[in-house]
């Protein structure tokens, strides 16, 4: 049994639908700096700073599509 604990697991929700959102953006959002990885995958600086944005607008109540614009336009 593995003892280790996701980094999105520790991550504080109001709701489960948040949480979904999170990892759904974070599994479909690309790393800009990685070839084809996701950044839910990767460790690169660029890829950590967007999982915690989308963290953030999750939590500030942003929908899928805000979520999108707002990381399309950065």
């Amino acid at each position: 049994v593995s003892t280790a604990v996701s980094a999105q697991d520790m991550l504080q929700f109001d709701h489960d639908s948040q949480r979904e959102l999170y990892s759904e953006l974070a599994a479909e959002l690309r790393c800009p700096q990685c070839q084809n990885q996701n950044i839910a995958d990767s460790n690169a600086i660029v890829a950590v700073d967007m999982r915690q944005k989308t963290y953030q607008l999750v939590r500030d109540g942003k929908n899928r599509e805000e979520i999108l614009d707002y990381m399309i336009n950065r």
